[in-house]
């Protein structure tokens, strides 16, 4: 469970699956490959930060994590595949960071064994492929967007996407305490709620970041580079249009169905 990469045969399956991109040297035009790559990377950081925020308040109404653990979002480790250095193509995180509650890695604690998962009626392997694969998911970009993130990530005064993320969880976590959530519809309102509270914040990440660096763009290539990166990224978590899966009744309810016994009742007006 603590290994950084998975076994050689599943990593050649996620290849066959996913491709690495030609090197931005080959494009004809760097900007429109950069801007695809980044929506795209976009796109997905969305939908695996809606499903670890579905898959924490499911383990929340279940039981598992009590709503009161100190909840800290660190550097993201596990990953699926490497990049490729020679063509500056490097594997860019999905999520913002692992999320650890009470000090443990959500996607690898060893103390939620299966039969305490099961004794709150949880399928304890989907839940655990689930928490892994979101938790290693990665895109393959060039250096360049992943440079990108990190600007977003982390900043001065507790900003940045990656504390976004811990705010998002804690405050469903909160939410879902004082709302006493008896049904799993409202459970899932509650993390459509935080899912817009997240893109907020994110939002907030990204222009502030995009007036410094259009500061420096006008004669520094790389930040011309960025810039085009990080208003890509502004573009897509603004976007109305774009809801994340997990963010809409019918795939939260999907998502309850994979990883809820379903002795413990699957339908939206189920009682938790």
């Amino acid at each position: 469970m603590s290994r950084t990469f998975l076994t050689a045969q599943t990593r050649k399956w996620y290849l066959a699956d996913h491709p690495k991109p030609a090197a931005l040297a080959d494009a004809k035009d760097p900007f429109v490959l950069l801007k695809q790559q980044a929506v795209h990377h976009e796109h997905n950081r969305l939908e695996a930060v809606s499903e670890m925020l579905g898959m924490v308040a499911i383990m929340t109404a279940r039981g598992v994590l009590t709503g009161n653990e100190v909840i800290t979002v660190g550097k993201a480790i596990f990953q699926y595949a490497p990049g490729d250095r020679a063509n500056q193509i490097v594997a860019a995180h999905c999520l913002p960071g692992h999320a650890y509650f009470a000090g443990q890695a959500i996607h690898t604690t060893d103390e939620w064994k299966p039969d305490i998962l099961a004794q709150c009626k949880l399928k304890p392997l989907p839940l655990a492929a689930k928490l892994r694969g979101v938790a290693g998911r990665t895109d393959f970009v060039d250096q360049a967007v992943n440079h990108s993130d990190s600007l977003i990530e982390i900043m001065e005064g507790g900003r940045g996407i990656k504390p976004s993320l811990g705010h998002a969880l804690y405050q469903l976590q909160q939410r879902l305490k004082y709302r006493n959530a008896r049904e799993w519809v409202t459970v899932g309102e509650s993390v459509a709620q935080a899912v817009r509270n997240y893109r907020l914040h994110a939002s907030y990440a990204c222009e502030e970041r995009l007036e410094y660096l259009q500061k420096s763009a006008a004669h520094d290539s790389a930040a011309k580079q960025k810039l085009h990166i990080v208003e890509t990224y502004l573009e897509i978590v603004r976007n109305p249009l774009i809801t994340p899966e997990v963010a809409r009744p019918h795939g939260f309810q999907q998502l309850v169905s994979e990883v809820v016994a379903a002795d413990a009742g699957g339908g939206s007006t189920a009682p938790i």
